[in-house]
């Protein structure tokens, strides 16, 4: 059997004092955890399109900008191959409407339960097939805190 490849893109973002990243809570009945926004390539799709295009159907099309298209993690995992690009979430109207005060993406696909963006120095528990993926993002995201709009 084939290894699937999964792409999607992680919107980080400053609120107030805190930087926060944005997770998903699978609808699959029970909590086992929390995951980037994400899904598999189809067919003649790059996993850049493929990152967009999952991104915009779970997350209700918020509006995001890549720090850059060549900057991405990547996790091999057993069953999966997985790439998350970092992306900035500007202070636009489209977002303002989208996101609560609380964080929440109240308006996004039915894939996912939750959609809620986190204080990175209070995250739930991430996917073990996510971790390495996040250590690596934590890193991007001290070394481009300034960049955050």
């Amino acid at each position: 059997m084939a290894k699937v490849t999964s792409c999607g893109i992680v919107p980080i973002r400053k609120n107030g004092d805190k930087i926060e990243i944005l997770l998903g809570q699978p609808s699959n009945g029970g909590f086992y955890g929390m995951g980037f926004l994400k899904g598999q390539v189809e067919k003649g799709e790059t996993h850049l399109e493929a990152a967009f295009r999952e991104f915009a159907e779970e997350s209700g099309d918020l509006d995001v900008e890549l720090f850059n298209e060549n900057i991405s993690f990547m996790q091999d995992n057993p069953k999966k191959k997985i790439f998350i690009w970092p992306a900035k979430v500007p202070h636009s109207d489209i977002n303002m409407a989208k996101i609560t005060e609380d964080g929440i993406v109240p308006e996004h696909d039915h894939e996912n339960e939750l959609i809620k963006f986190f204080d990175i120095e209070d995250l739930p528990m991430v996917f073990k097939n996510q971790q390495e993926i996040l250590k690596e993002l934590l890193v991007f995201i001290d070394n481009h805190k300034n960049e955050l709009i």
